[in-house]
């Protein structure tokens, strides 16, 4: 009297009643095969260790969102993610049948670059010393006064004043220290 439907395309089915008289009736039910959706959770993604991203995922009206760590709201879209690892977010949404589906989006965290700028030292007024920095790809000195190159490791000083120079540099994943 109850059989269980699990048709992969929708289909109608006829039953066929007998009673103990030998008497028969049919009734049909149709049942709708709705297409799961397709859910996208995006492209994978990167960030610096204490910074976030905006995740952002289509394909459904509701969202639920795993692990809840690190992320703003786990029942939107586009929830903004801060993880202090990398981290494997997955969604899972509805669409209008209550069909669900699954989408994962990889964000990546890297580490600070870790920059030194070599010990100070001091110098006679009108002289010159050699600035040092290591760890990054690109750096930016500041203040400029005085300085030979702000954009490079080893800019050359020649400050009028005692000046605490301090050098801002990026690594190879933009992170910057």
């Amino acid at each position: 009297a109850n059989p269980v439907a699990n048709p992969i395309i929708s289909n109608v089915y006829t039953v066929v009643g007998t009673d103990g008289n030998s008497c028969a009736n049919t009734d049909t039910v149709l049942v709708t095969v709705n297409p799961l959706p397709i859910i996208d959770a995006g492209l994978d993604l990167w960030l610096c260790i204490g910074d976030n991203v905006q995740l952002n995922a289509t394909g459904g009206i509701t969202y639920l969102w795993t692990p809840s760590l690190g992320l703003s709201d786990t029942t939107i879209a586009n929830p903004i993610a801060n993880p202090n690892n990398t981290t494997n977010y997955i969604v899972v949404s509805t669409d209008g049948n209550s069909c669900a589906n699954t989408d994962t989006v990889l964000v990546t965290v890297n580490p600070l670059p870790i920059i030194t700028a070599f010990s100070d030292t001091s110098i006679c007024i009108g002289a010159s010393a050699q600035l040092n920095a290591i760890g990054g790809t690109s750096y930016l000195w500041t203040p400029s006064l005085g300085l030979s190159d702000t954009t490079i490791a080893n800019p050359i000083a020649t400050p009028i004043v005692t000046t605490t120079y301090i050098v801002n540099a990026l690594d190879g994943n933009s992170c910057a220290n």
